[in-house]
């Protein structure tokens, strides 16, 4: 298990248990059962802990020596398995949460998990398969169709779970495309596109929807798709025009992920060179050095940009760490449209 990914899922997960916590308005018989169950996260108990026990410890700064413990001691799916069947929601959801940490062994519970009736278990079910990663694949199935839940959370966590889990889920890309076009949440949508560029490089389907969500009406969607397709690199070929017009947009953040995803894409990005050029005078330098990067992605074909980069290189000074990555930058770029460099 990557436990960088899955501590950042754990952020979400650590969310919800709080959440779970919560009083709130039943909203489903599982939901109200809660009033009534007797089974606590006091009362469940494995290895002499019970479950809040767990939870508090596996959260704790440093849990490395918790998570060993837990991780060699296979039994535990079984334990925790079965709490996942509590009508109370609040203990079947911390139950995922520790599942989560288990790994790869706890895949079945829980895209089994993702059928219950209590909204909190399913959401944190696929927070939980999302930070097991490519080792979820088995849950894949099941992840699709938690595409479709009503609760947006749950939606999210699927469409994460998707992504990291990679090519092996390119049997999601359909699904994935869907709820890219579709979801009414703007957060499904971003995830979707992240997922997409996470499993699809090489599928054209998965390419023409992140082409079409670069005109998302909400801006992180269109940065993400743009990110998306610089993962995908040279087979988003198709998505330079749309790259042209995501790279004149209000927001930074989607200018230079628009210029990161042409640099990928490299010569066949050459339409794009009166674009970047601009760009070489964006007010963000991050921006500036990107576009300054993808010209000497694109190479000789971008000579036209020679003298502006020539003119940004010369304007910088030694003094200012900012002119100091735009010179970087614009050397570089100089150097491989002149066709000196090899890198």
């Amino acid at each position: 298990m990557n436990r960088f990914r899955f501590a950042t899922c754990s952020i979400m997960l650590v969310t919800a248990v709080q959440c779970s916590k919560a009083p709130a308005p039943p909203e489903n018989d599982a939901d109200r059962a809660s009033n009534g169950a007797e089974r606590s996260t006091e009362k469940v108990v494995y290895q002499g802990k019970t479950l809040q026990q767990w939870v508090r410890e596996l959260t704790a700064e440093n849990n490395s020596d918790v998570v060993a413990d837990l991780l060699s001691n296979r039994a535990a799916v079984q334990a925790f398995g079965a709490v996942l069947k509590d009508e109370d929601p609040g203990p079947a959801g911390s139950a995922a949460f520790v599942l989560g940490f288990i790994g790869p062994p706890a895949v079945p519970v829980l895209a089994e998990a993702l059928k219950n009736k209590a909204e909190r278990v399913r959401m944190m079910a696929s927070m939980a398969l999302c930070g097991i990663g490519p080792e979820a694949r088995a849950a894949v199935p099941a992840l699709i169709g938690a595409l479709k839940d009503q609760n947006n959370h749950v939606r999210d966590g699927a469409a994460q779970a998707l992504g990291e889990i990679g090519p092996e889920a390119k049997v999601a890309i359909p699904a994935l495309i869907e709820t890219l076009k579709d979801d009414k949440d703007a957060n499904t949508r971003f995830l979707a596109a992240g997922a997409l560029g996470a499993i699809g490089p090489e599928d054209e389907a998965a390419v023409a929807a992140l082409v079409e969500g670069l005109k998302d009406k909400v801006w992180y969607v269109r940065e993400r798709t743009a990110r998306a397709l610089c993962a995908i690199g040279l087979a988003a070929k198709t998505a330079v025009p749309q790259l042209i017009v995501a790279l004149r947009d209000e927001e930074r953040m989607l200018r230079y992920s628009a210029a990161r995803a042409l640099e990928q894409i490299g010569p066949e990005a050459k339409a794009a060179v009166p674009a970047l050029i601009e760009a070489l005078e964006d007010e963000n330098v991050g921006v500036c050095c990107a576009a300054a990067d993808a010209l000497g992605a694109i190479g000789p074909d971008a000579k036209a940009a020679a003298p502006a980069l020539s003119k940004r290189l010369k304007d910088a000074t030694d003094d200012v760490i900012d002119d100091d990555l735009v010179r970087h930058a614009t050397k570089k770029a100089l150097e491989k449209i002149k066709g000196e460099s090899g890198n």
